[in-house]
């Protein structure tokens, strides 16, 4: 979420696409990232959002609904 070098965040994303094994990390993620898809990063940085929306959409394919739904209404750990 915080590399201000675009090119650091793309690799972290990346990175962490390939890694995430498990549902409770997959939630961990969900629950770390979901502020990043704001209007505000947005409109502010683009690049940051799309990088947080592509790791979510893969969290999203790889947990079942209500785990998804519980970690993006959940406070980060």
């Amino acid at each position: 979420e915080t590399p201000e070098n675009e090119s650091t965040r793309w690799q972290a994303a990346n990175s962490l696409q390939k890694i995430l094994t498990t549902p409770e990390q997959y939630a961990g993620v969900v629950s770390g990232l979901k502020d990043c898809l704001s209007d505000e990063v947005h409109q502010n940085n683009f690049d940051r959002f799309e990088q947080c929306y592509k790791v979510l959409w893969k969290c999203a394919a790889n947990l079942p609904y209500p785990d998804f739904h519980h970690a993006w209404h959940s406070t980060p750990e």
